[in-house]
């Protein structure tokens, strides 16, 4: 976890600075500011366009009765990818937008449940051995 915490909040924003003024340097500052705003004005407008079908789905599937749980993971996904468009620099809007498509979403959301199942039933499972007698 403390490794997590300092690739995000330390590593992450150095990368994006060098990012940010390498591209600059090769682009000129005014242009790399306007990418990086432009990025994030189409990167909002995208998850928009995406969110709101998505709160649809979800709000008819809660009304029919049925749990919407994939849904949810796409809409957290969206969300995430939301945080990331809006953050300035390249890194984490490639990876916003990256978040953005939905065979992607649907790759990461399966990848993520069967690492998690792994895990989960990689401590090992109990057996008790004995015997019964019906009475």
């Amino acid at each position: 976890m403390g490794l997590s915490l300092f690739l995000l909040f330390i590593v992450l924003p150095l990368l994006e600075i060098y990012v940010l003024i390498t591209v600059g340097g090769a682009i000129g500052a005014l242009t790399t500011i306007g990418l990086v705003i432009l990025t994030a004005v189409v990167g909002s407008t995208l998850v928009r366009s995406q969110g709101l079908p998505l709160w649809r789905q979800i709000n008819q599937q809660l009304q029919s009765g049925r749990l919407p749980a994939f849904a949810l993971w796409h809409g957290v996904l969206l969300l995430v990818a939301g945080c990331l468009l809006l953050t300035p620099g390249f890194i984490t809007d490639s990876l916003g937008l990256l978040l953005l498509i939905p065979t992607f979403r649907m790759y990461l959301l399966s990848t993520l449940i069967r690492w998690y199942l792994q895990k989960k039933f990689a401590k090992g499972i109990r057996v008790l051995d004995g015997e019964f007698k019906v009475l």
